[in-house]
């Protein structure tokens, strides 16, 4: 007979594989002669999506006192790693812009790391995503990318409360 053992998750080095089969009441047990596996690491492709929001929101109350809303401006980088088996790399992913480093992200269970930042200033930068490697995949770098943090944009709202009624206007 013949038996066949898939192991996704032995680590890279060399091994020796013996395979041992027990008796039966036919065939007494055996051993094989020990074979050397090599194991190398796999190679990842690593890939780069970004997503940014920019609002600035403004409430002013015509007859009362005026408030000002919260801002954001802030760019999520997502780098997805993978490698050539069934096993989801793990480690640690380095967001660039240009040769500037934004930040660091640690890959989950699917392989996926993200980073969120505020510190893009607005126009167009190059972001970058390096999988730094680990003992069992090898590293590997994004495609550039361009990612646009636009202008932060402006909405008023001003609510007329005169004559005991409210009229909401939307600039």
């Amino acid at each position: 007979g013949v038996a066949t053992l898939s192991m996704p998750t032995l680590s890279t080095g060399t091994h020796s594989v013996t395979a041992k089969y027990g008796a039966s009441r036919y065939f007494l047990s055996s051993s094989s002669q020990a074979v050397t596996v090599t194991i190398t690491a796999q190679p990842t492709t690593t890939t780069l999506t970004a997503s940014s929001n920019a609002t600035i929101t403004k409430t002013a109350y015509l007859k009362t006192i005026a408030s000002v809303g919260g801002s954001s401006n802030t760019v999520t980088l997502t780098a997805t790693v993978k490698g050539t088996g069934v096993v989801a790399p793990s480690g640690i992913v380095e967001f660039y812009s240009g040769s500037l480093i934004l930040g660091y992200g640690s890959l989950n269970a699917r392989g996926v790391a993200t980073l969120t930042t505020a510190n893009l200033s607005v126009g167009i930068h190059t972001v970058t995503a390096l999988f730094m490697g680990s003992t069992n995949f090898l590293a590997s770098t994004s495609a550039a990318m361009p990612v646009t943090v636009p202008s932060q944009s402006t909405r008023t709202h001003l609510t007329n409360r005169s004559f005991g009624k409210e009229a909401d206007i939307w600039i």
